[in-house]
């Protein structure tokens, strides 16, 4: 019962630990950022005769830029416009008695808005297109090729582990194909 109790009391007090360590940390600043990170996505692809579905891990490279504070709602927000390159593997399922490979990459542009919950620790949204190449392989041999551009929306959490770098985790839903979604855990660096 005592391991429990620590457990408890440790959870219990790190939202404080987290507010008092900030003091040494500037606000966030304006200014051009830049990161990549892995993840895992679930791709979806229906059609009469197919149907493939899978997950495989992704990577993502991504910049963009952070505008100045906007003090003008009742809290501070942040925002930015963030664009990139996301690649989400190759999904491997079996059809009709062959097996059928879909590979998916795209460029991706968003607006990002921030909500900061500690000096170290901001929320955000995001919402923007994702422009996208698929290919869908049978045996080895390419049996049908698209692309388009749809709309992708994400939320995150994103923690500031220095003055320049961060970690952050975002969930992201693609509206291409027949649905997928990627979550990603990624470092930035943010230039002065």
């Amino acid at each position: 019962m005592r391991p429990l109790l620590a457990v408890f009391l440790v959870l219990c007090l790190l939202p404080f630990t987290l507010w008092a360590e900030q003091g040494d940390l500037p606000r966030r600043t304006s200014g051009f950022y830049a990161g990549g990170g892995l993840g895992y996505n679930q791709v979806d692809l229906k059609t009469e005769q197919l149907k493939i579905s899978g997950g495989d891990l992704s990577y993502k490279l991504f910049a963009g830029y952070q505008f100045p504070q906007y003090s003008f709602l009742p809290f501070d927000t942040f925002f930015a416009l963030e664009g990139g390159y996301m690649d989400l593997g190759t999904i491997d399922d079996q059809a009709l008695g062959a097996k059928f490979e879909l590979d998916v990459h795209g460029f991706d542009l968003y607006a990002v808005g921030y909500l900061p919950v500690t000096r170290r620790l901001d929320l955000f949204g995001k919402a923007g297109v994702f422009l996208w190449d698929a290919k869908v392989k049978a045996d080895g041999a390419t049996v049908d090729d698209d692309d388009g551009t749809d709309l992708a929306v994400g939320v995150g959490i994103e923690y500031r582990t220095g003055k320049a770098y961060s970690a952050r985790l975002t969930v992201e839903s693609l509206d291409m194909l027949d649905g997928a979604w990627v979550a990603t855990l990624a470092g930035t660096y943010q230039f002065k």
